[in-house]
């Protein structure tokens, strides 16, 4: 019976945890605790700056393509997520196109919500220069949170099965360990008592 009901409490409470971290690291999203900045180049002139920000539980990728295009093709350079990958469309010559992704979840993003403006007035996502990681996280955290049917949420379902995975591994560990030691500890208290009464 334990080798059922062991594994089963421990992949419902894996779940539960992977949703619970999840929840908190939107609610209390504060500062970036490490960031970077790359460029990501596609079909050959199509070139983008990226500047990440992470903290435990959220990845933020926001990326503005430059102009003018490349004058000279270069191969594809794509060093960034597959979740964060700007769409591809046709973007207006004008303007600063800007795509940002968060994506929610540990050890492993699970979940993503993705956001586009072409307005260079508009002022989330913050325009590369702005977008030190300061405030970011917070901002993008509480937009992940809002209800708005034109931006739905992905799961991540590969990140998912890692983060439930792993997460139900450890308590599943933690109550096989319970189910061996609390019985013995209990038969010890048992005969202390025993012991004790027949004194």
């Amino acid at each position: 019976m334990r080798r059922v009901v062991v594994p089963l409490i421990a992949v419902v409470l894996g779940a539960t945890t992977t949703l619970g971290l999840a929840f908190g690291a939107l609610v209390w999203a504060d500062q970036a605790t490490a960031s970077s900045s790359t460029v990501v180049v596609r079909h050959g002139t199509e070139a983008w700056i990226v500047r990440e920000h992470a903290t435990f539980g959220l990845t933020w990728v926001n990326c503005e393509r430059a102009t003018p295009p490349l004058v000279n093709a270069v191969p594809t350079i794509m060093d960034i997520p597959q979740w964060a990958i700007p769409p591809e469309r046709t973007w207006p010559i004008e303007g600063t196109p800007r795509v940002a992704t968060l994506a929610v979840g540990w050890p492993a993003p699970f979940v993503t919500r993705q956001w586009s403006t072409t307005s260079h007035t508009q002022i989330f996502p913050l325009q590369i220069d702005l977008d030190d990681g300061r405030d970011s996280l917070r901002r993008a955290a509480g937009r992940f949170r809002e209800d708005d049917p034109a931006l739905p949420r992905t799961i991540l379902w590969r990140g998912a099965a890692i983060d439930v995975g792993l997460l139900s591994f450890a308590w599943a560990a933690l109550l096989w360990t319970l189910s061996a030691v609390l019985p013995a500890l209990l038969n010890r208290q048992e005969r202390q008592d025993s012991a004790h009464q027949d004194q």
